[in-house]
């Protein structure tokens, strides 16, 4: 458990405070659509505010990539996403909108059955899970509190549902809001401390290791090309999908986008220059996931505190997302798939606490971030991908029966070569996401293939 002054204490009280009244003052939704849309409510600022702070969970693994690879992480972890970011404002976000569906399985219902949709439900269940966001924040509160692991996941998810079952997405907005002034103010005033304290540019340039200030880090292309790929994952994103149904109009969804490109610039500039300043700083630190916890033990009395609860709203903003996704997708787009006339409510609240149940498993058994992210995002979005664009563009889509065989076939190519990958230490090249992608690539241009033969 981390020290803490009198100032720290006080400070994370009143912002733990502040996100709990921020996410229980909204009024009850009293419909499915208004618990996972928010009736459509989504206004310009409060769009930005919920797409910047939800795509930041990963605020551990921008320390990590920092610290070892210096701004080629920004090259692989950032600008990739800026990039198909612009492309979903420009090509998707007004098609997805004037739809006004409720959930990426709904569109694949519409474009290619039910049993394609049922299929689809299942991998965004998993891809959505929030298992690593809860590991993530439940170390940060068992290091604020003292309290173990499990009764820190237990706690936020125990608040999270209720919170969630009162208001939906709603909840969700009203929270984000103070969790992104936290995010930006604590990273921020940390930077300004480290430069007043350590210098600029001239000390970076003396302290870091060769190759810190090179965009690849020495990189193989193949390498850079592999995150480039996994950048892709923003097309099929749910969370995206989501929010762009719940904006107000599609330019608000389309600029939302866009201006959210600004801030995750920003954002990303202030975490990884933080993240090079820990390297010169703190050369020694044997395990680089934890480079920012380590820099709030070094920070002054207030900062300190205001830093920790910066990481821990970066990791809470997306894990209440991510359970809100999770939990309509278990409810509604399995359940209410499955169970015919079953209560749209009811089944929402049921898939709340089914997909904490299993996200509290899978960060108790699986406690690695990294392992989760790699496993669920490798597996699960090739399946996705290309059959959700096709939906959108028909000269691309093929039948029913095809795009579900494609999807089956993607998925189980993943597995395969993430078992022969872990099981074969030689064959560390191999990426599960890279050879799914493929195979629904090629399975696409076959089939296509044939039926213009066949006219």
């Amino acid at each position: 458990m981390v020290s803490f002054s009198a100032a720290d204490t006080l400070i994370i009280i009143l912002s733990f405070a502040l996100i709990l009244w921020f996410g229980f003052r909204v009024k009850k939704s009293d419909s499915l659509r208004d618990a996972v849309l928010s009736s459509g409510e989504l206004t310009l600022p409060l769009f930005v505010i919920v797409n910047v702070s939800t795509w930041y969970g990963g605020i551990l693994g921008i320390g990590e990539f920092s610290y070892r690879y210096g701004i080629a992480s920004w090259f692989t972890q950032g600008l990739p996403y800026y990039i198909f970011a612009i492309i979903y404002a420009f090509f998707l976000a007004a098609r997805i909108r004037n739809e006004e569906l409720i959930s990426i399985p709904d569109k694949f219902e519409a474009a290619y059955g039910p049993k394609a949709a049922i299929f689809a439900s299942a991998v965004i269940f998993l891809l959505t899970n929030p298992a690593p966001y809860l590991l993530m924040a439940g170390g940060i509160l068992s290091s604020v509190t003292g309290l173990g692991y499990p009764l820190s996941m237990l706690i936020m998810l125990t608040m999270l549902i209720i919170q969630i079952r009162r208001g939906g997405f709603r909840s969700n907005i009203s929270s984000d809001i103070i969790l992104f002034v936290l995010m930006f103010a604590g990273f921020t005033a940390a930077l300004i401390f480290l430069i007043y304290n350590y210098g600029g540019m001239g000390f970076l340039e003396k302290s870091l290791p060769a190759g810190h200030l090179n965009l690849t880090g020495g990189a193989p292309p193949l390498y850079i090309l592999v995150w480039y790929l996994i950048g892709a994952w923003t097309l099929a994103d749910p969370g995206f999908y989501q929010r762009v149904n719940a904006a107000k109009s599609t330019s608000v969804a389309k600029y939302g986008i866009l201006i959210s490109v600004f801030f995750w610039f920003l954002f990303d500039f202030i975490t990884n220059s933080t993240g090079l300043y820990i390297r010169a700083i703190l050369p020694d630190i044997s395990d680089p996931v934890n480079a920012f916890p380590q820099l709030a033990l070094i920070l002054p009395e207030g900062l300190k505190a205001l830093f920790i609860m910066a990481m821990f709203a970066t990791v809470y903003s997306t894990l209440n997302g991510f359970l809100l996704l999770s939990g309509t997708t278990f409810g509604n787009d399995i359940g209410g798939r499955l169970i015919k006339g079953g209560d749209p409510r009811q089944l929402f609240s049921t898939g709340l606490a089914a997909a904490s149940a299993i996200a509290f498993a899978m960060a108790a058994l699986v406690p690695s971030v990294i392992d989760l992210w790699y496993y669920f995002g490798s597996l699960c979005i090739p399946p996705l991908l290309i059959p959700l664009l096709a939906a959108y563009y028909p000269a691309i889509k093929i039948s029913s029966s095809l795009t579900l065989t494609e999807m089956v076939l993607t998925l189980l190519t993943g597995v395969t070569v993430l078992i022969f990958k872990l099981s074969a230490e030689n064959m560390t090249w191999l990426e599960p996401m890279v050879a799914g992608l493929l195979v629904s690539f090629i399975f696409r241009i076959i089939t296509a293939v044939i039926g213009i033969i066949r006219k």
